[in-house]
């Protein structure tokens, strides 16, 4: 090999760059031991007011000049349909269009006409679904909505029908070799497959369509430490699964073979989340402790000297989650900096700058994010050199645990929101074009790690550190005031964010 290609990319050792950011800001990704404290009070910690909070400033001018936005508005039917956009069109007008073959693809609704009915009726209502005796941690719809999933502390997955709005269990399978908890699972595109990790050195894969059926055990640990993977996907075909682990690397699995077939350093700490970024499964994007979200080429990669495809800069902390909207373009990041943030892949961070950031970033506040409230320095940092992100929401906690957010589904709201948990108990809807709140569901007591949104109808299930699975349902008469007046405020097609008179 020769010296040229040697040489990092960047022009400079971004590991060990990265290395000291990660020791400065002290915070870790692991979510090992993460039992409360005996001199914390969590209750107090969580009501205390100004909590971790980052101020809601709404800066669209990016999203202004950005396609996004014009992709967004065509999907919500607000521009680029025959006989006029919805905008200002009450539900009985769209219907009597409808009806009267208006509505561009008669005798039914287009998808935009659909998304902006399906988009004015947010779940607002709350209704226990099951209550465990462990805290639950991931909660995840199938690709079809007729299978539910959720993964808990007692080292349990269970499998829910779900069809026809039902929640009846359908089998529990008990996870072999789990420590602590099950952290993360993904199901295959046909639903048939689950695979899920914990504080292990293998993935498990198990078929969820049976009443019993085998666990297979895919082992990644390479040279004996004591790895975890926190975040897993499968392939748009299944044929592969990829998983992100706290010893900084993305591996790479083929079912067929029943192996790990490729291992990256991609993170200088623990990768902390993975994904695909559309249905080709070619491009991926993965996130970590270091703060950096960095694009990646499958057909490029190789164990020997792995190159990112370029890097996306802006967190002033690590990311905890990465949602792609599908289309290779597009994607959003949660992170422990207390933002979600929206990405255009077509406008990476210029090299030239992550060093000065990572520099800057080396000289913020240490804390650890399980224990300890945001650090004001980071919850009032101006914008770091070489972010590109075209949008920044803030309005949700991310504490304790690995939270998770989504785009809103497509066929119901044109993804119109952004949608995550909080360490406050709370999920926090966000309007993808304003970057208000457009509505923040109050129902559980403790932090909600995850949160599923149906694919093709009005509701929404959230797993959380309360034992409890919660399903929520648009009420017009729902008793809570906040939601009910955020929700209707969308409703009218005005969207209200917390700070609205």
């Amino acid at each position: 090999m020769s010296e040229e290609q040697d040489e990092p990319i960047w022009g400079f050792d971004l590991e060990d760059w990265s290395s000291e950011f990660d020791s400065a800001s002290g915070s870790d990704g692991s979510e090992f031991d993460l039992e409360d404290p005996g001199n914390l009070d969590w209750a107090s910690f969580l009501e205390e007011p100004g909590l971790s909070l980052r101020p809601q400033v709404c800066d669209t001018s990016r999203l202004q000049d950005s396609s996004f936005r014009q992709v967004a508005l065509r999907r919500l039917g607000r521009v680029g349909h025959r006989h006029g956009d919805v905008t200002g069109r009450t539900v009985p007008q769209l219907l009597l269009r409808r009806e009267q073959g208006l509505c561009q693809r008669s005798p039914g609704f287009s998808p935009g006409h659909r998304a902006s009915v399906g988009s004015r009726f947010v779940p607002n209502a709350p209704h226990l679904q099951a209550k465990y005796g462990y805290k639950a941690f991931c909660g995840q719809y199938s690709r079809d909505g007729n299978v539910f999933l959720t993964a808990c502390q007692d080292q349990r997955i269970r499998v829910y029908d779900t069809r026809r709005g039902g929640f009846r269990l359908k089998r529990t399978v008990q996870a072999p070799n789990i420590e602590w908890s099950i952290l993360d699972t993904a199901l295959s595109s046909d639903g048939r497959y689950v695979v899920y990790s914990g504080w292990a050195d293998s993935i498990y894969v198990c078929e969820v369509q049976k009443k019993e059926g085998s666990v297979h055990q895919l082992p990644f640990s390479h040279d004996g430490f004591a790895s975890c993977v926190f975040s897993l996907t499968f392939s748009h075909d299944d044929s592969e699964i990829m998983g992100a682990a706290n010893d900084g690397c993305l591996y790479v699995f083929d079912r067929r073979r029943q192996e790990r077939t490729l291992c990256i350093h991609s993170h200088s700490n623990d990768a902390n989340a993975v994904t695909f970024a559309d249905a080709s499964s070619q491009i991926l994007f993965s996130g970590g402790d270091d703060g950096l979200l960095k694009v990646w080429d499958r057909r490029m990669l190789r164990e020997e000297n792995p190159r990112e495809v370029g890097i996306l800069l802006g967190h002033f902390d690590g990311i905890t989650h990465i949602h792609s909207r599908g289309d290779s373009r597009f994607l959003i990041s949660n992170s422990k900096d207390q933002t979600i943030k929206l990405w255009d892949i077509r406008k990476l961070s210029p090299p030239a700058s992550v060093k000065p950031s990572l520099g800057r970033l080396r000289g913020l506040h240490r804390w650890d994010y399980r224990w300890q409230r945001t650090p004001s320095d980071r919850l009032t940092a101006q914008r770091l050199p070489g972010d590109t992100a075209v949008m920044t929401y803030a309005g949700h906690v991310v504490l304790r645990t690995l939270i998770r957010c989504y785009f809103s589904p497509d066929f119901t709201t044109g993804q119109r929101f952004i949608y995550s948990g909080s360490a406050t108990g709370d999920i926090v809807v966000y309007d993808v074009l304003t970057g208000a709140v457009a509505a923040r569901l109050r129902g559980h007591r403790s932090c909600v790690r995850d949160v599923s949104w149906h694919p093709f109808a009005p509701r929404i299930l959230s797993v959380s550190w309360d034992c409890t699975v919660r399903r929520w349902e648009w009420d017009e008469h729902d008793a809570s005031p906040v939601t009910r007046g955020v929700t209707r405020g969308v409703t009218r097609g005005v969207t209200r964010g917390d700070n609205s008179d």
